[in-house]
């Protein structure tokens, strides 16, 4: 899903965004202690689910 500017307040203000769901496969016999990405400012993580 995509939006050619964010809302707020004061109207907007032109900035792309973008809201993406990604799948991270994981192995079922093991267990998940951490998840790491590279250091991007601008991307922000919501939620994180563990489901089998």
């Amino acid at each position: 899903m995509s939006a050619s500017a964010r809302y707020h307040v004061n109207g907007t203000d032109g900035r792309t965004v973008r809201i993406r769901h990604v799948a991270l496969p994981v192995d079922p016999k093991r267990t998940a202690e951490s998840v790491s990405s590279t250091a991007v400012s601008h991307v922000k993580v919501f939620a994180l689910s563990g489901r089998a």
